[in-house]
């Protein structure tokens, strides 16, 4: 009898043990589905190098990425190298813009830092065999955010569709500035920028709005219109990328609005 106890006293540490590695705090947030996915926002970051930065210490600059993602109640799925990816759950829109408060806030505390972010169903807790278990974020979403970083937009922040449409008409303290159609993990994506509305002046405003009109034009293969329009906006730096892409051309035949690299 009393081995059976004992039997049973470790059984329910063991599951205690597994509930709190998973988070209590992720698990009051988001609802999984049969499959144990949640409808979350992930945010991948590539911190810059110790001489970009400005830090000696690279033990310093991820305890100053951690403190970012952190203070906005997101968790941390992964930390490998100069990469991190962090998760970000909760009521949507809510979500979203926590996880874009951090990627501004590790431009603060870690200058240089490429960020971006997309949202959508995945799983993130204990994976593996009961002996052999490892801490996991799955599914299609997390290829996705971990290569908006690698696009090179010079914005602080960069997130896909399902941030803007999850952010909707309500994104707080930011602007969504749509900055591109292309092509990513081999499907179109929406790219944007949350642009701080702390930081727009009349004449950030005029800028966005040239930025704006410019796209339409380059959409729809209006390509010297597009690239006058994007010599007007030439304060913003994402005009920059759109002029290089523009200047002296024409739309590629067949051109349908997505920029296939």
């Amino acid at each position: 009898m009393v081995e059976y106890i004992r039997r049973v006293a470790a059984m329910i540490l063991r599951v205690l043990s597994r509930i709190s590695r998973v988070g209590p705090r992720f698990l009051r947030r988001a609802e999984p589905d049969t499959r144990g996915y949640r409808q979350v926002s992930i945010l991948a970051a590539i911190l810059p190098a110790t001489v970009e930065s400005g830090v000696e210490d690279p033990l310093k600059l991820a305890d100053a990425a951690v403190a970012a993602i952190l203070e906005q109640k997101g968790e941390i799925a992964s930390f490998v190298g100069r990469e991190l990816l962090a998760v970000f759950a909760g009521r949507k829109g809510v979500r979203e813009r926590r996880a874009v408060a951090a990627g501004y806030r590790l431009q603060e505390l870690c200058p240089g830092t490429r960020t971006g972010l997309t949202a959508g169903p995945a799983f993130w807790g204990d994976v593996g065999p009961c002996r052999g278990v490892a801490r996991g974020l799955i599914g299609e979403v997390v290829p996705l955010a971990e290569a908006l970083p690698d696009l090179g937009w010079p914005v602080p922040v960069i997130c896909s569709a399902a941030v803007g449409e999850a952010m909707g008409k309500s994104p707080g303290s930011y602007i969504l500035l749509e900055l591109d159609h292309a092509e990513v993990c081999g499907e179109p994506q929406r790219l944007y920028w949350p642009v701080r509305r702390d930081s727009v002046d009349t004449a950030v405003a005029e800028q966005i709005a040239a930025y704006r009109e410019a796209l339409q034009h380059y959409y729809s293969g209006d390509w010297p219109s597009a690239y006058d329009g994007f010599l007007r906006c030439s304060e913003l730096l994402p005009a920059g990328r759109m002029r290089q892409r523009t200047r002296g051309s024409i739309c590629p035949r067949g051109w349908d609005g997505i920029w296939r690299s």
